[in-house]
Parts: C-alpha cells; structure tokens; sequence
C-alpha cells in the first residue's frame, strides 16, 4: 500500500512533503499442507447457449504456496455450480488451462509453481449458479498424485441458472424406440411412438407429415410373418404406423435431430436393420459410409449393416436423414442402435434433455362416429381437413387431420387445452368429442381421438337469461326437449369468471356441492326433471375487467344423449374500493456491492381479485445503461423461479403470472395473497430515487404503488447529511455566551441492537431556534483496563459536526453497522453540548434520530438540553492558551482523504501515526519542524483498510489523538 500525504497551505506561505510507509496486511490463511487458492469475484458476463441467456460470474484465482512440486491446480464444480471456462490472463505463472469435463485445471510454466510468501494470480474461472457457489480445488504433483483438496466457496450468485442439470455431455443416443427422457426403451403398445424419430416424408398418399414414428414389434410376431431379427440391444423397430405390415412400395424417410453447444468433431457409430433396404443415411447433409459392403444380399435384416464416420459438427441443431426403401408389398420397419460421440476432453454435445429440438406431440385420429355411441367401432370413417388446435395462455399450435384422420402437433411441454373446429351439420360425441386438458411432460406423446356425429336428434332450448341485479345474477330458463327421460344431470363450467351460488328454481329436487369459489360444478336431479321451463339462478363473480363471463352447460338426458349450450353473461364491473399496500425493508446482499430492498405486496384490493402481473421501473433510472439486480421471488409463502431470462426487459422489470387454470406463465399461478420479491442497486451508481410497482390483477384492474426516496449509496451517512461546512479555526468574533449539556441513555435496544433495529449512526438536531450544537461525545462507562481486555465493546465512532439552514447539528457513528457479539457493560450515554450566541433562558429540545445501515431511520425521539455549562469544552471551540490540541478531523468517517487541523501551543517536531484498535500502526510520516498555532495538513485514505483508526500526533509537548473511521 502506498498513502499520499499532501500538505494544505491554507492561510500559510510554506508547505513540507511528507513521506510515508504503509504497512501491509495478510490476504490468505495457508492450509496444513503448504498450498491454497482464494477466488475473487471481479465481474459478470453473460454468454448466449442453446438453452438461452446464461450469466457467468467471473473470479480471479490467487495462489498461497509455500511449496515447490504444485504441478497442477484443478477445479471441480460441486453441482449445482457450472464452470464454463478458464484462463491465465493476467497470470505471469501459468502456463495452460484445460478441461476434461467437467474438471478445470491450470498448469504452470516451469513445471511448478513457484513458492512464495505473498498470494499470487495464476488466472480467471467462469462460473454460474447460485450462492454458494461451491468447488473441490485439488493440488497434484508432476506425477499426478494428490498433495492435498481444498473447499472453496464463491459467494458470487447468477440469475437464470447457467447450464442445468448437466446438459453438456460427450455422448448422445440415437437409437430408435428409446427415450431420453427415461432412458430406457419404449415399451411396445397400440399407442406407442417414438418423440424424437420423426415420418418427414412416405409414399402413403392418406397420410400428413411431420409425426413422430410409432414403435412397433417384430414382424416375426405378427401372425404370418417372419424373418425380422432383434431388435437390437437397446432399441425398438419403428413404422410410418403402429404396425409392421405395409403393402405400400417407395421410399420412406426418417430423421431424428439433436443439438451441438459448440462446434466440435464427433464419432457418428450406426448399426442398422431395415425391411427392405436403407438408401443412404446423412448426417448434417454429409453422407455416411457403409462399413459393411461386403454383404450381398439387398435386405437390411441380417446382419445388421454398420455404419461410422467421423464428422465435423457446428453448433447448433443437427439431423440425421434415414432412408429406407420399400420394395417387397408385405412389411416395413427401420431399427438403429446408435450413438454420437464428441472427440476430445470437453463435453460440446447437448443432452436432448436440454435440446430445443426435443419437444412433445399431441397425436390422433378424426373419426366420423355414426351411431353416436362416443367409440371407434368397426367401419367408421375418418374425417380429413379437420383442424385440432393446442393452446396454452397466448400460444396456439394446430395441425389439420390427413385423409386417414390422424393429426400430428408438436409442443414443448405444458397443459394444453386441446379442441377441435367443428364443421357445420356434425356435433361432438360423448365422452370423446372433447375439448380436453392435457398435461404432457418432455419426451411424451399422447393420443386423443375426436369422434363427432352427423344429424343429430333435437336438443334442449335455452331461454334468454334475465339480469335480476347488479350483482351479476341471472336466471336461465331451460326448455327441455320432449323425451321419456327427461333431464338427469347439467354439467357447468364457467370462464372469466366463478361462481358464487345456484339455486334452484326448477321445481325438481336436484343436489350440488357449495359452488362458491369454483369454475364448473355438477347439478343431479333425482329423479329426471321433466318440466319446462327449467328455471335456474346463477350469481357469478366476474375476473376480468369487462364483466363477461362465458357459462357452459352440458345437459344430460340419461347415459346416451346430452345437449351443449354456450351462454354470454355480461356484468357490471364494480369500482375499485381499496388498493393493494407495500411494505417494504431492507434486504443484504452478501458479497455483492448492492444497496437492498424486499418489497412485499399485498393482496388487498377491492373488489378482490389474484395478482397476475408486477411491472417494475425506476425513476430516475439507476445506472448507465440502466441496470438492477432482483432475486428471491415468493409468491403465497412458495418460492418462484425469477432471474435474468423470465423477468422482462430490462432484467427484473416483470413478474408474470398465470390466472387462468391450464395456462402457464414465467412465475407460475397468479398470487391470492402476497407477491415478495427483493431488488438490488450497486452502490457506485451513487443513485437516488424512486420505485414504481403496477400491479394488474386477473380481472384486469390496476394498482400503481410507490416506494419514495431510495439513497443506495455505499456510505449510508451520504443518505442522511450534505456536505460538511467549514468551521473556522482563527480568532472568536462573537463569543458563544450560553451554553447547554444533554445527556440520553440509548437502549440496549439499539446498541448493541436488535437485527431489525441496529442503530450505526445517530443525528442530534436542535429544534429550538436559535441554538447550535457545537460538542457530542458518547460515554460507554469503561475503565481502560476493561476497554484494553475486550471483554465489552467500546465505543470507538466519530462525530461530525454539520449545517442545514441556520442551526448546527452533529452526526454521531456509533457502532459498525455489522453487528459482533461484544456485550457492552451499561446502557451508552449520548452528550449533547448545545449554545447560543445570545443569552437566553429557554430549555432547548433536541430531535435524535437513530439510523440503520442503509440510512433509514428506525427510532427518533426529543429530549431537553436542561444542565448549564458554565464553560465550554476546549476541544471543541480552540484549545486554551498554552495547550496543543487536534482541532477537527474532517470528513470523519472518511473514504479517500482527510484533512487535519490542530494547534501547537509552541514550535515542536511533528510525527503523525495512524493506527488500528489493537495498536498496530498502519502508517508512520514525520511532519517535520511546525510553528506555534494553528497548523493543517491533508492525507490520503484511499489505500487503507476500512475500519477504526487512532490518528495520533507526537510534539514535543506530549501526544495528541483523535478517532478516525474509513469507510467505502
């Protein structure tokens, strides 16, 4: 550490340099066996993968080695931690880095690494995760061999998680009938498929392609077949159908694709078994060498051919090309064992896991149900050109039914409600007409079949609905079509909006369970009920801002006829009576440079409604671009996933959550209670403002919260003061003449404190006119040998004295902010010195407010300044004639430089020591020979260690000391 000592010539016609030597500080503690790394996080970057947006935290990797044979340092990330990369920039020691998956190692130049009593760098790691980001660091010698292991913990955390779950891999398999997914292969049933082998294109003149292959068995099981092997180990046979007979000749063509995180060389091995003949096979486009010419005969069925080449791989999304040809009109099938594999040490190959190429598929047939019965039976058409359509919140996917009625829909995975568009003169079957909900997870495909009728028979007629009152309660007046059953059961489901009561006015005896709350219900009527009209009072509860809410009806006429109807019901939306509230306090980053908050909302709104959306913005905005951080997201007392890739544009500025049921979101369901989220500014912003929430309930309401004043400053102080006034040293013109003492006992409460109420810092501000506070001090009642035996803690703060319009106020530093285990042995006192320049007889108040360690104030009371001083402390106005004194050290606390002013009761030597509380001295100058009076030099601060320091000055009169603070 090197100090700068300038001296100020304020008022004076010379100046002395100063020279001055800083003592250091050891940074590492060293391990039994002589070796050791620290890492230190020096920045974030962010990368973009296949699987998206990845943040990195970067470290610089310090070496604390007292050996001579370290050959090699290697990283090993504790999952789920991810190191991405390393180097040696900015290393003068390191030779190398390298990886074998998923180790990262860093060798030195001349065989090991030097030893040396001081850390030094050997290179960088980038890493992603959440805290704690944890590593094994391993010590290897020039023979391999262990010379020791190491824990090391980076306290660096990055949204958006970085590679999950292990999706770098060196091996992907590619063999057919097996899932990923599982691992395992695809059990064989009417309804299997295989997700990732895809039909691209077949001469089936009925069929529609893209769809995923069915999974079939041996044509050696079907009665009448023969010859088919296998399938081979770890495989299934695959068709263009879900059988192995096909009477169609032409070519068939098969692809399966896979995802590459980095451009790489690999190791493509197929074994194939095919009925009749593979064409060719192409990887990327690059066609594949058959490694069996040898055999002779035309078909693929025994042996198995082999094919293996070794290709060069972009990053990205790759497809292998199967095909396969058939020529004999009796059966087909393809069956591959097969596998990629990346050369070389890192895994550059994504699991299909993590692919995007790995979706799910909704498959099925459109049958025309003749008899109405809600079954495929023997002979019943299929229907072509029908579209059957997958949608989850804003996402649609549709597919159209092929002449023999199948369709095909890929999805990622989610809940989906699947429906079809039905045509004019034909009506959904029951119970196969749909719609359904489907959830489907990756590497599934399920099969729902449509079934629809042609002609139906007459159904129910549904009246129009009558408003009773503006509380949204409408009568429906059914009229049941002419049949000896009559109505057994209706079946109800509302949309925008639920359900609040039904009563029954349809002169039957019917049964429910308590609607209230839900969105569908069943109402049975014991026995039928055969009058008409059937009256029937509903009151809804509207979710969403225009008060439509859609009412469906499935009307039950024994176990083979039922009636749809689709009613409108339109409400008045009620004003808003009540908004939400916001609580808010103060939140900690460990390890980060961040000013925080956590912000808590509040469901309160009336009418009520679920929180489906939080829009953030700052005002001004923080930084340059602007920028803040934001994490820890709990929605109704569960955690949430929200980081840098699903929180908006920018980063943290959206929480987005679903309100309907089946629909998905970034955040997950819609809030019912409280949304709790915590936000982060970097102190070097050096940023004030203000925090606005928008918060958009499921019914489309709005409410608009605000959290004022925000000081995300590195030096809590700076949130509470201005700049310091000068406070002149020379001769009094106008004599203090009445002076007042205060004295306060602070809490234990405060100091030391309780975690929600640690005071730092205090402000003493007069609030009678006329009055200035002029000395504060604290007493904490020690003797010196308590306070040298450190068995209570003692104060060891500053004051600093200020201005705000005509009266001067103090700033007193109690505590660190962080807090120890220290007892203190009495309650603190606080003294206040308070005067006026002219006389007066009235007792002064003083307003002291207690501040935590982000500048927000916890406590504040008054108290009264009732003792008389009859004279004024010397320290604080000049000191006496014959006496040297430290008149002010300002700024106190102080972060790069301060400025000394102190008087000499005669001309002496000077030396100036700054030393820590244990005594050790950080910094040692001579001043040299000083005149008598009033002297001042300034000091640079920036290099030292933050905590609490004694400045000392030794004359020839004795030793002169003042409490000194560094703060960043």
């Amino acid at each position: 550490m090197n100090a700068l000592f300038e001296v100020l010539r304020r008022g004076f016609r010379w100046g002395v340099t100063i020279a001055a030597v800083l003592l250091t500080m050891p940074l590492h503690a060293q391990q039994p066996c002589g070796v050791s790394v620290n890492i230190i996080p020096i920045g974030k970057d962010t990368i973009m993968a296949q699987m998206g947006p990845v943040e990195r935290c970067i470290y610089r990797v310090e070496l604390l080695n007292s050996r001579n044979d370290v050959a090699e340092v290697r990283f090993t990330p504790t999952s789920p931690t991810v190191i991405w990369w390393a180097d040696a920039t900015g290393s003068t020691v390191t030779y190398a880095t390298g990886n074998s998956l998923p180790h990262f190692f860093f060798i030195p130049y001349y065989g090991a690494y030097p030893a040396n009593s001081s850390a030094y760098s050997i290179g960088r790691i980038w890493v992603s995760g959440q805290i704690p980001q944890t590593m094994i660091v391993t010590f290897r010698n020039g023979n391999g061999a262990t010379i020791c292991s190491q824990q090391i913990v980076g306290q660096c955390s990055t949204a958006g998680g970085g590679s999950q779950g292990g999706c770098l891999v060196p091996s992907i398999n590619i063999s057919t009938g097996y899932n990923p997914a599982t691992g395992s292969v695809i059990p064989i049933t009417p309804t299997s498929y295989d997700p990732n082998w895809i039909v691209i294109s077949d001469p089936l003149p009925t069929t529609n392609e893209p769809r995923p292959a069915s999974v079939i068995t041996s044509y050696a099981n079907v009665p009448g077949g023969c010859c088919w092997q296998g399938p081979l180990p770890g495989s299934q046979w695959i068709a263009v159908y879900n059988s192995p007979t096909n009477s169609t000749n032409g070519v068939y063509v098969f692809e399966r694709c896979f995802c590459i995180e980095r451009q790489t060389r690999a190791v493509v091995e197929l074994q194939v078994l095919a009925d009749d003949i593979v064409d060719s096979i192409l990887v990327c486009g690059q066609k594949m060498t058959n490694r069996t010419p040898t055999l002779t005969n035309n078909w693929f069925l025994t042996p198995q051919r082999l094919y293996r080449d070794t290709v060069n791989l972009q990053s990205g999304t790759c497809c292998i090309r199967v095909y396969v040809r058939n020529t004999n009109q009796h059966a087909f099938g393809l069956d591959i064992a097969g596998s990629i594999m990346a050369l070389g040490p890192a895994a550059t190959l994504l699991a299909d896991t993590c692919c995007s190429q790995s979706k799910c598929w909704i498959v099925g047939q459109k049958i025309h149900d003749l008899n109405c019965n809600g079954k495929i039976d023997q002979g019943e058409p299929a229907l072509s050109g029908w579209t059957i359509t997958a949608t989850a919140g804003n996402n649609t996917f549709s597919a159209t039914t092929g002449s023999d009625g199948w369709y095909s829909i890929q999805v990622p995975p989610g809940t989906y409600t699947l429906t079809e568009q039905v045509k004019p003169g034909f009506t959904p079957s029951t119970p196969s007409g749909g719609p359904y909900i489907v959830t489907i997870a990756q590497g599934q495909v399920l099969q729902y079949d449509f079934l629809n009728c042609t002609a139906p028979p007459p159904c129910d007629t549904i009246g129009k609905p009558r408003l009773d009152s503006a509380c949204c309660q409408f009568t429906i007046p059914i009229f049941p079509v002419t049949s000896p059953i009559g109505v057994t059961q209706i079946n109800w489901s509302l949309s925008g909006g639920t359900m609040e009561s039904i009563t029954n006015f349809t002169g039957c005896t019917a049964s429910y369970p308590n609607p209230y709350g839900l969105t569908s219900g069943t109402i049975t009527f014991t026995p039928a009920c055969t009058n008409s009209p059937m009256n029937l009072a509903l009151e809804v509860t509207p979710t969403t801002a225009s008060g439509v809410v859609t009412l469906y009806l499935a009307i039950q006429h024994g176990p083979n006829k039922v009636c749809y109807d689709t009613l409108t019901l339109r409400c008045a939306r009620a004003p808003i009576t009540k908004c939400d509230s916001l609580a808010v306090t103060p939140f900690i980053w460990p390890g980060l440079n961040l000013s925080g908050r956590t912000f808590t909302i509040y469901n309160q709104k009336v009418p009520p409604s679920p929180l489906q959306k939080v829009l953030i913005s700052f005002t001004p905005p923080p930084c340059s671009p602007p920028d803040w951080n934001g994490g820890g997201l709990v929605v109704d007392g569960g955690t949430r996933s929200w980081g840098v890739a699903n929180s908006g544009t920018p980063k943290y500025s959206q929480i987005s959550m679903a309100c309907a049921p089946g629909t998905t979101a970034p955040q997950g369901a819609a809030a019912n209670n409280t949304v709790q989220f915590n936000l982060g500014v970097d102190y070097t912003c050096n940023w004030t403002g203000s925090v606005t929430l928008t918060i958009i309930h499921c019914d489309g309401d709005t409410c608009v919260l605000t959290y004022p004043s925000w000081c995300a400053k590195q030096n809590p102080k700076l949130c509470i003061i201005g700049t310091p006034i000068d406070i002149g040293i020379g001769q009094t013109t106008s004599p203090l003449r009445t002076v007042r003492l205060m004295e306060v006992e602070i809490s234990r409460d405060l100091v030391p404190g309780k975690p929600e109420l640690h005071a730092c810092n205090a402000t003493v501000v007069p609030v009678s006119r006329g009055w200035d506070v002029i000395g504060v001090s604290i007493e904490d009642e020690l003797t010196q040998d308590e306070r040298e035996s450190g068995r209570y803690r003692g104060w060891v703060g500053g004051t600093k004295l200020t201005k705000a319009d005509a009266g001067r106020w103090a700033l007193v530093e109690l505590q660190p902010c962080k807090q120890d285990t220290t007892p203190i042995k009495n309650p603190w006192i606080l003294r206040a010195t308070l005067a006026s320049n002219e006389p007066r007889q009235d007792t002064p108040r003083v307003a002291v407010t207690f501040y935590d360690a982000d500048g927000n104030p916890i406590v504040s009371d008054t108290a009264k300044a009732t003792m008389e001083v009859t004279s004024v402390p010397v320290e604080i106005v000049k000191p006496a004639g014959g006496t040297s004194g430290i008149l002010q050290v300002v700024p106190n606390p102080a972060a790069e430089e301060v400025r000394v002013e102190y008087v000499l009761a005669r001309p002496s030597e000077v030396t100036v020591e700054l030393c820590d509380l244990l005594g050790k001295c950080q910094l040692k100058a001579e001043l040299g020979w000083m005149p008598a009076g009033p002297n001042s030099f300034g000091m640079s601060t920036a290099d030292l260690p933050t905590g609490s320091y004694i400045l000392r000055l030794r004359t020839s009169d004795g030793l002169l000391t003042a409490p000194l603070r560094i703060v960043r």
